[in-house]
């Protein structure tokens, strides 16, 4: 992840600003996306995830984090998003067996991969990697990593 450009850090003081901030990221969401989400458990993955996919249509209430399920998905504005938690994946064969390799060549889905750090190497390369850290029970740092040209337009307005 880290050869990727950072395209922006800010740092969120509340839980409502980093669903705010998921829900403005959300509404810039194209078909054919993937969003890497990367943090420590209890970080926010699931939190951001949420507020994401509520930008397209999904009720937030719906959306928990798929580590015994591995991938949910769910209809939106954009078509299928699929949520990935790849915590529990033990290597890469189960990794592929989840049907990656056909999220990532699908352009009318919208993909996201909670523990994408884990598989770097299989991530599409215009991913948008979102780095949450923890600072405390509210605050989190974000930081938003990918290819200038795909997303730096996307990541400023979200900022605006």
């Amino acid at each position: 992840m880290n050869e990727r450009p950072t395209l922006a850090t800010v740092e969120l003081e509340s839980l409502l600003q980093t669903q705010l901030l998921g829900q403005r990221l959300g509404a810039l969401l194209s078909a054919g996306d993937t969003l890497a989400l990367v943090g420590t458990l209890g970080a926010g993955k699931t939190t951001l995830a949420q507020s994401l996919l509520a930008a397209v249509g999904v009720d937030p209430q719906r959306v928990t984090s798929p580590t015994f399920a591995l991938i949910q998905s769910y209809a939106t504005r954009l078509g299928t998003a699929h949520h990935i938690d790849a915590y529990r994946v033990r290597d890469e064969d189960e990794f592929l067996e989840l049907g990656i390799e056909e999220l990532w060549e699908d352009e009318s889905c919208v993909t996201l991969v909670e523990w994408a750090d884990k598989w770097n190497d299989w991530m599409p390369p215009l991913s948008l990697w979102i780095q949450i850290e923890w600072c405390s029970a509210s605050k989190r740092t974000i930081s938003f990593r990918g290819d200038h040209d795909h997303w730096q337009q996307r990541i400023d307005q979200a900022l605006g």
